[in-house]
């Protein structure tokens, strides 16, 4: 529902002769702290998107157009409906809910060679169903912080944690 597959041909179509080697679902929150962010309230604010890792390179991408924003979408009109045929405040706290989760799924591209990476902390966050990867992807003075709905294989951990902006990259 994510259209993760959609992520993963762009990134097929625009890096032919690149491996994909990680597909995943993912939070995105573009911060300005480079050590993995756990629990905050500008969780809020995050985008839910994409995440393809190839041989080369890290490609982030977040789109509007998805079944979930449609789903989203029929949330608030019933949450809205609620409210206006009964009064009834649980449908405006419905609507706000899923207004939140429509906000996340705003635009969002970053495509990140090795070379533009100057450094990647993992950490870990518990959710409600689970322990899940925290993936910061240091990019100049800022970080951006990946929460991926899939566990990072650890050969691609390794290979992600030694990139730094002194190394050769591909």
């Amino acid at each position: 529902m994510n259209l993760a597959f959609q992520t993963q041909l762009v990134v097929k179509r625009q890096y032919p002769d690149e491996t994909v080697l990680f597909s995943t679902i993912a939070t995105i929150l573009e911060t300005r702290h480079k050590l993995p962010i756990g629990w905050s309230p500008r969780r809020f604010f995050q985008r839910r998107g994409n995440v393809v890792i190839t041989d080369a390179r890290i490609f982030i991408q977040s789109s509007f157009l998805s079944l979930i924003t449609a789903i989203w979408i029929v949330v608030i009109g019933c949450g809205l409906y609620f409210y206006v045929q009964n009064a009834n405040v649980f449908g405006i706290v419905m609507a706000v809910f899923a207004a939140i989760f429509i906000i996340q799924r705003r635009p969002y591209s970053r495509d990140l060679p090795f070379n533009s990476i100057r450094h990647v902390h993992f950490g870990a966050v518990r959710g409600l169903v689970g322990h899940f990867n925290i993936v910061s992807i240091v990019i100049g003075g800022r970080a951006i912080q990946l929460v991926t709905a899939q566990h990072v294989p650890n050969h691609i951990r390794e290979q992600l944690t030694t990139l730094d902006d002194s190394s050769e990259h591909h």
